[in-house]
């Protein structure tokens, strides 16, 4: 399968993001790159943090406070938002 690969860059020409995609259409604000543009951007990117062990939900709403601490974050996240 061909893919293409896209840029975005900021004022100063510095990329900013990257796209891929398996179908050949022009992509607003993209300048079309090589795949080892595109590579040499992914593999420039700092490896992400691990979550937290523990995640403090904080919120204030009329008349009440509500705190609530998630340890199992991905248990909740899967419960939360794949249901």
């Amino acid at each position: 399968m061909k893919m293409f690969y896209w840029k975005f860059t900021d004022k100063e020409g510095n990329i900013t993001s990257v796209e891929s995609h398996s179908y050949a259409h022009l992509v607003p604000g993209g300048t079309q790159i090589s795949k080892e543009e595109y590579d040499n951007y992914i593999a420039s990117l700092p490896l992400p943090s691990p979550p937290p062990e523990t995640l403090v939900f904080n919120a204030t709403l009329p008349g009440q406070t509500i705190n609530m601490r998630v340890k199992n974050i991905e248990g909740f996240l899967k419960k939360v938002y794949l249901k």
